[in-house]
């Protein structure tokens, strides 16, 4: 209603790729304005599974008509304040 864009925010767990590419369709099919993808390894995964899932993302990023932003946040255990405005630089 108010047209503010999306954030998608994901991460490596099972059933994430899946969740995430049913989202995008979502969005799409809404005519939503997303402005970019977060993946949050708050849950750390292999790398190659993260590095897999981003390509994944990547791509249906493109196909569904969005700009390929995807931001990679780092596991972070110390939970102190996070200083975001590097993360989401590449969003802007």
């Amino acid at each position: 209603e108010r047209g503010y864009p999306l954030i998608l925010v994901t991460t490596p767990r099972l059933g994430s790729i899946n969740h995430t590419l049913l989202s995008l369709e979502a969005i799409r099919s809404r005519n939503l304005r997303l402005l970019g993808l977060v993946y949050n390894q708050f849950e750390s995964g292999p790398a190659e599974i993260i590095r897999d899932s981003c390509r994944v993302f990547s791509r249906a990023l493109k196909e569904y008509g969005f700009a390929d932003r995807i931001v990679i946040l780092p596991a972070e255990t110390d939970h102190q304040e996070v200083d975001w405005h590097p993360f989401l630089a590449p969003l802007s």
